[in-house]
């Protein structure tokens, strides 16, 4: 029995570096088997749902986070749950679950992340900004959360606050075309035009 344990600890170590450089396929193979080896561990079905997600088999990823609620409640499979309504239902239905995932633990930084983008595409641009400032609390160096910022930012008309955030940005991920790109329309917005023509080639 500690055999296999400690052989699923190696394989799910493995598929942790596996997703940490998007390898998906290698992850879910590597998870599997690990979950063979310690069915029902809470932190091999929470990966695994990831994965599932990742590779858009939504329907597994569902099934495989209730799998994780049926052994304890736990954010990570709220915040799955949540992640594949925003992507198949749309983001009114995501909501609750996202909620939820931060009500069990306040300091999941994905979660905050998610909802924010759930406010910014139904256009409720200050629980957006809400959302982005809790996720930068817990990692200032977010780069999809100073992105997020900087477009809800440019969204509520403050441009010269989404252009220090756009900055931001670039300077946490250099070369970072989405937030390149997204920095040349600030710039025009805000008549810097030779500097956002420099930068349009990030289309």
């Amino acid at each position: 029995m500690n055999q296999d344990f400690e052989a699923a600890k190696k394989l799910f170590s493995i598929a942790v570096s596996d997703m940490q450089t998007g390898a998906w396929d290698s992850a879910y193979e590597y998870l599997t088997k690990a979950l063979s080896l310690a069915p029902g561990r809470i932190s091999i079905l929470n990966n695994l749902a990831s994965v599932y997600i990742k590779r858009g088999q939504f329907d597994e990823a569902l099934k495989t986070s209730r799998l994780s609620l049926e052994q304890e409640k736990n954010a990570a499979a709220m915040l799955n749950i949540g992640i594949v309504k925003f992507k198949t239902k749309g983001s009114e239905a995501a909501i609750p679950d996202l909620i939820e995932a931060l009500r069990l633990d306040s300091k999941l930084e994905a979660a905050w992340l998610i909802l924010g983008e759930v406010y910014h595409e139904l256009g409720v641009f200050e629980k957006a900004l809400e959302c982005e400032d809790e996720c930068l609390k817990i990692n200032p160096q977010n780069s999809s959360a100073l992105l997020n910022k900087a477009n809800t930012l440019k969204n509520m008309g403050q441009l010269d606050d989404a252009y220090f955030f756009i900055e931001m940005a670039i300077h946490s991920k250099p070369h970072y075309d989405e937030a390149l790109w997204n920095k040349s329309l600030i710039c025009f917005f805000t008549q810097k035009y030779q500097e956002g023509w420099d930068l349009s080639d990030y289309r």
